[in-house]
């Protein structure tokens, strides 16, 4: 077993230290097989390893759903990281939409401008109005 990210990493080494544990009450169900039949009842080997499996379970258990909640979590940025950037996308729109709206407010301020300025040049040197066709 591969050692995992350091969220789980406790766990891990419960579950290796547990695998551990396993090897060890094999071996003293092979010291049990020795000791004298009066002394065997005291050792409830069956039900240590009964506990040690329940506790296992229990460890994986809290893997899998620490794994789920952690899937949900990048779910959940991903979903803000998609909000934030269709965000983005609309304000870059805007500000484009607001570049070409300001050149045209200086495009048709430079045509007013110089159509005045036409206009008032023409009227000093004639002394009479143009007509303005817009």
């Amino acid at each position: 077993m591969a050692p995992p990210d350091k969220l789980h990493l406790t766990l891990y080494y419960w579950i290796k230290n547990t695998n551990r544990l396993s090897g060890l009450v094999d071996h003293l169900q092979d010291l049990v097989s020795t000791v004298s039949p009066e002394h065997r009842s005291r050792l409830s080997i069956q039900t240590l390893r009964a506990r040690l499996n329940t506790q296992r379970e229990h460890c994986t258990e809290i893997l899998r759903l620490s794994e789920g909640n952690t899937n949900r979590y990048l779910l959940d940025i991903d979903a803000e990281i998609q909000h934030q950037s269709s965000f983005l996308d609309q304000l870059e729109r805007r500000l484009e939409a607001a570049k070409k709206l300001r050149e045209e407010a200086v495009d048709l301020q430079r045509l007013y401008e110089s159509r005045t300025a036409t206009t008032m040049r023409d009227l000093r040197v004639t002394g009479k109005t143009a007509s303005c066709h817009i």
